[in-house]
């Protein structure tokens, strides 16, 4: 297959005689053809087409598009296929390649007696495209497609078809062109370049073109409106006709060239010809609408230029090397290895109708070279500076300027050299005063002065020296007083006046020959300062977030209620949330309220735990803890210390105690340390010394200092002070806030003493420049330690400081009492419930005063589990407190304990005797009660009858309660009428259980009833204990009977008789007495007897008179007597 106009090749690469490996009728059998290299199949077809050839860069690809018109692609768009060098066959002609073959899958399915059109373009590597060839085909019912070799007619009004014979064209039909002023549809833009890329990307419209020999152009579509093209044809000619003229022949070539859709083009000029220069040239695109209309658009023009930008010659004009983009004198020595500015003004033009030039501007170590850097900028410039240069110091280098115009021509221009001097002056000594010697402050307002020495330069001389003052060490101004040069000196003075507070700075330099000074050299600062060291006003501190601070998070209950013990304690595991446990171990255990300082919890360590807070860089802080010896029955040491560490700061401190374990107590300590915070972090940890002795952690906090602004005039004292006792001595830490903004603190030293200014503990020592310090002192208790501090400042001007006394505490607080109730008469030991509870206390601390208290109430004198621990106000030494559910302490003794701590942290908790929650009565299952009446004879009487009728006597016991007897209640009643004698009678006093009633009106022969009950402290009666008895007032009565007297002298027995001889309201009992004579008692004395009569034996006959005493005894004790002699 060839091309259909003959001119295969005008405008692109070389690609004659190409057409489709078929078989056909012809008479000439080329041997090339594929069997089955044309067929189809539904919408898949195959095609087969001699190869394109490509002797300079070798063919790339192809694209292909089918239609069924001319540059149709409603079967295939277009469709790019890689050219294959090893394709079927050997080619018969040098200038074919190997035979292509694909398989395309159509947009629809072909009929069997249609045609078709295929449109091949070959690409070489260098992306130039070839002229399109196009072979119609006929689809066969066989499933091949047949090669057209003569066809119907044109496919264009121009006469395009596919069949007619190699350079010819088919009849055509009349066209219609379209002027661009009458285009209604797409409009088309045309742009030309100078440079092209394989796909057309640059859309830049050119102006210039360096070569004779090429035109090309891109085209795309400005404005969619109407119809868009269907297909381009693209020529050129030139820029002052409207149509191609002035390059083609119309007669004997092809001046249009077929592109299809694509819309760039790179056009060769025939070949032998050449572009005329200086003249400008149009690409003309035609953009055909359909078959008939088209309309023709066209480029702006390029100007062909292949001239080479021009140079200036004239004097003083060149590429230069400066020192800065404002210099204009050229420079043979540079300092600086990675700077160096470029100039060239004035040394390039170019063509007034050509663009702006662009400018590659290079450093090479030879003429023309760039080994050292090189860099492209943009029209206009007229010098660059290159940054980050490494130039070696004595090597001579060159700049080279090269002017490009928009189509790369260049010429280039050298400097005539630089070298690179980088061995500055050799920097001296630079001395804050002319001895050559620095005085670091001065208190001379007048006069400020400097001196140098050893500035020296290796390849020329130093050609001066200059000077200036300034407010800073920065070498980067002088602010004070400005650069002088003082040639050949080397010392400098300046007249004041000079600032108090003001820090100066004397700063001087060298200049070689070559005008490179030396480093500029800052003498040490001298401040000018006239006056002391001044107190800053520590107005308080902040307390800052420390997790778990007082180790009541995850704390561990004991396993058991028996004392700790380190035996005990080896069975518990580590546990401290919120701390990290460095080294050791580090218990949390629940010890109770009124063994720790701040909760029921501390922290037993036997090790480090850190924690990390959040700080201030800069700020001071203040941190405070309590430490104990451990808390365990079996303690291992008297001393024992731990070990406070954070930002600049490792601080140790040591307790002491006997060896009490806990029966004594637990005895905190406050321990205070200072640290200035580094960053926005700060780690504190805390340590025991001994990882066997242990120690006992509680209340840990931290705060940040606020301290007031400096005030010379100030009266606070800046000295602050804090004591600890251990045992007999003791320690004294103390912190200061004093500061000198012009010289600062050179030196401090501190005293301490039992008066302000004494020495007495201990005598000045330095400390530097502190602000803090620790000293082991013997401390008594009840004095006041003053400690005093000898601040220096850097001018040698010294000031005293002194803190306010410290009264020594060694103890802690004192309770008066700890009292339940709210009765300011003393204790309340019981109340009927519990849903109110009140405490009030007596506590004291002449010393240091009471820093503040906390109430908690518990079931037993060591826990809280009542109530927790409430802070209580500055004076407050009385509280109420409601209680949840107070029916459940019923029967119960709850105890108030308060915890107080004096003005250095010592701890002391008082403890009520509690007061019991009772509502019951006394009980009477075992109270008895006796009576008494006050008897007239010597007889005794019963407690059922008594004979006093006016007096009567109570005693009772066995009455019990839970709580103390208050009181008792007697009455008595009469029995026979229910009616009271006297009524209750209340028997004041617990211990008083006897009454004794008088003046009474008891009828004799009545029964009466004496009752008793007890009172208990709540004013709970008991039940009634009562006793029957009956009143016998009367003696008993003789009632004149004689009493019978017979004796028998063979049995020697005497009977007496004496049966109704008395009369008595109650029984009687007899008591009889029988003697020899008065007063003996020898046969019988004071027997006592039921019975009316007595049968004595044994009777001596040979005692004729016998004595006989008869007593007859009523109930109540009263008693009647009769005597008889009696004849044997």
């Amino acid at each position: 297959m060839h091309s259909s106009d003959g001119l295969s090749g005008c405008g692109h690469f070389a690609s004659d005689h190409r057409h489709v490996a078929a078989e056909t009728e012809s008479a000439v059998q080329l041997g090339r053809h594929i069997e089955d290299g044309l067929t189809w199949d539904g919408n898949e077809v195959n095609i087969s087409w001699v190869g394109f050839h490509d002797p300079h860069s070798g063919i790339n690809r192809y694209t292909i598009q089918m239609g069924t018109t001319w540059f149709g692609s409603e079967l295939l768009s277009v469709t790019e296929v890689p050219h294959s060098d090893e394709g079927v066959g050997l080619p018969l002609n040098p200038h074919e390649g190997p035979i292509q073959m694909a398989s395309f899958e159509l947009k629809r399915s072909l009929t069997e007696g249609t045609s078709l059109i295929v449109h091949i373009v070959a690409v070489n590597k260098a992306g130039l495209h070839s002229q399109p060839v196009q072979a119609a085909l006929s689809v066969l019912e066989s499933g091949h497609l047949w090669l057209l070799r003569r066809c119907a007619g044109a496919a264009t009004c121009y006469g395009h078809c596919s069949c007619a014979p190699q350079h010819q064209t088919c009849r055509g039909t009349e066209c219609r062109a379209v002027d661009v002023v009458d285009n209604v549809d797409n409009e088309v833009e045309v742009l030309d370049v100078s440079a092209f890329g394989p796909r057309g990307e640059s859309q830049t419209d050119a102006e210039t073109t360096p070569t004779r020999s090429l035109l090309a152009a891109t085209w795309r579509v400005r404005r969619a409106m109407g119809r868009p093209p269907v297909r381009y044809e693209v020529s050129a000619g030139l820029a002052e006709y409207s149509e191609p003229k002035g390059i083609y022949d119309a007669v004997h070539e092809r001046v249009w060239h077929d592109v299809g859709l694509r819309t760039f083009l790179a056009l060769n000029i025939t070949a032998g010809r050449r572009l005329n220069v200086f003249r400008s040239y149009k690409v003309f695109v035609r953009a055909w609408f359909d078959h008939n209309t088209y309309v023709v658009f066209s480029s702006d023009g390029v100007l062909v230029n292949p001239t080479f930008p021009r140079v200036n010659r004239h004097y003083g004009v060149g590429v230069k090397d400066l020192l800065s983009p404002d210099s204009r004198r050229d420079t043979d020595f540079i300092t600086s290895n990675d700077s160096l500015t470029v100039g060239w003004r004035n040394k390039f033009t170019s063509l007034n109708e050509a663009p702006p030039l662009t400018f590659r501007v290079s450093i090479g170590s030879e003429i023309g070279m760039d080994d050292v850097a090189n860099v492209v900028i943009p029209p206009g410039n007229i010098t660059y500076t290159f940054n980050g240069l490494q130039l070696e110091p004595g090597q001579r280098y060159f700049s080279t300027v090269t002017a490009l115009d928009e189509n790369g021509l260049s010429v280039s221009v050298s400097s005539d050299g630089f070298i690179l001097d980088l061995d500055n002056p050799s920097t001296g000594l630079v001395f804050n005063s002319i001895g050559h010697s620095n005085s670091k402050y001065s208190s001379d307002q007048t006069t400020l002065s400097c001196s140098w020495h050893s500035f020296f330069d290796r390849e020329s001389y130093i050609k001066s020296y200059s000077a200036c003052i300034t407010s800073s060490n920065d070498a980067s101004k002088c602010d004070i007083a400005d650069w002088k040069n003082v040639k050949f000196e080397q010392r400098a003075t300046w007249k004041g006046p000079w600032h108090h507070g003001s820090t100066y700075f004397c700063r001087a330099k060298a200049v070689d020959a070559a005008n490179r000074s030396s480093e500029s050299i800052t003498s040490p600062g001298v401040t000018i300062d006239t006056t002391p060291a001044i107190a800053a006003n520590r107005i308080g501190h902040r307390s800052i977030n420390v997790g778990n601070p007082s180790f009541e998070e995850g704390a561990l209950r004991p396993p058991s209620s028996a004392p700790l013990s380190h035996i005990v304690l080896a069975g518990l595991e580590s546990v401290s949330p919120r701390w990290t446990l460095q080294d050791g171990r580090a218990i949390a255990v629940r010890i109770g309220h009124s063994m720790a300082v701040d909760g029921e919890s501390v922290l037993l360590l036997f090790g480090r735990v850190s924690q990390t807070l959040t700080t201030e860089a800069g700020r001071r802080y203040r941190m405070q803890l309590f430490a104990s010896h451990l808390p365990v029955s079996d303690p291992l040491s008297v001393t024992v210390g731990g070990l406070v560490s954070g930002p600049g700061m490792l601080q140790t401190f040591r307790l002491f105690t006997d060896l009490g374990g806990v029966s004594s107590g637990v005895e905190w300590y406050k321990q205070i340390f200072y640290f200035t915070a580094e960053s926005a972090e700060s780690t504190v940890s805390i340590e025991s010394l001994s990882p066997h002795t242990g120690l006992a952690i509680d209340m840990v906090s931290v705060s940040v200092l606020n301290v007031g602004i400096a005030d010379y005039n100030s009266t606070a004292a800046p000295v602050h002070v804090d004591s600890v006792s251990v045992r007999d001595s003791g320690t004294v830490h103390a912190s200061w806030d004093v500061s000198d903004s012009e010289s600062g603190i050179s030196e401090v030293l501190w005293v301490i003493g039992t008066v302000r200014g004494g020495t007495q503990l201990l005598p000045f020592t330095q400390l530097g420049p502190a602000n803090e310090a620790k000293a082991d002192v013997r401390l008594t208790h009840g004095i006041n330690v003053y400690v005093s501090v000898l601040a220096i400042n850097g001018a040698g001007i010294p000031r005293l400081f002194h803190s306010q006394p410290d009264l020594i505490d060694l103890t802690p607080p004192a309770f008066d009492f700890v009292h339940d109730g709210s009765s300011s008469a003393g204790h309340t030991d019981l109340q009927e419930n519990a849903r109110e509870l009140s405490v009030r206390f007596g506590v004291e601390d002449p010393e240091s005063g009471l820093s503040e208290c906390f109430w908690c109430s518990g079931t037993s004198a060591v826990t809280c589990d009542v109530a927790e621990y409430v802070k209580l106000a500055q004076g407050q030494l009385s509280a109420t407190r409601l209680i949840n559910e107070p029916e459940k302490l019923l029967g119960q003794r709850v105890f108030s304990l308060v915890r107080c701590s004096n003005g250095v942290g010592l701890v002391s908790t008082g403890i009520s005797a509690g007061v019991l929650i009772y509502n019951g009565a006394p009980d009477a299952a075992h109270a008895k009660l006796r009576l008494l009446s006050t008897s007239v004879t010597p007889f005794g009487q019963t407690n059922s009858v008594l004979g006093n009728a006016t007096d009567l006597q109570l005693s009772w016991s066995g009455f019990t309660d839970r709580i103390p007897i208050r009181d008792y209640d007697i009455r008595l009643r009469e029995v026979t009428r229910n009616a009271v004698v006297p009524d209750w009678t209340r028997v004041k006093g617990a211990f008083v259980q006897a009454a004794a009633l008088h003046g009474l009106s008891l009828a004799s022969g009545q029964r009466y009833r004496a009752e008793v009950r007890a009172v208990n402290a709540l004013g709970k009666l008991s039940s009634i204990v009562e006793r029957e008895f009956s009143v016998d007032s009367q003696f008993p009565a003789l009632t004149g009977r004689q009493w019978q007297v017979s004796f028998d002298p063979a049995k020697r027995q005497l009977l007496l008789d004496w049966s109704g001889m008395f009369r008595s309201d109650s029984s009687l009992l007899f008591e009889v007495t029988v003697e020899t004579k008065p007063a003996a008692g020898d046969l019988q004395r004071w027997l006592e007897t039921r019975e009316p009569s007595l049968l004595l034996k044994a009777i001596d006959p040979s005692k004729q008179r016998l004595f006989v005493r008869l007593s007859a005894i009523s109930e109540a004790g009263l008693a009647s007597s009769v005597y008889r002699e009696v004849l044997v």
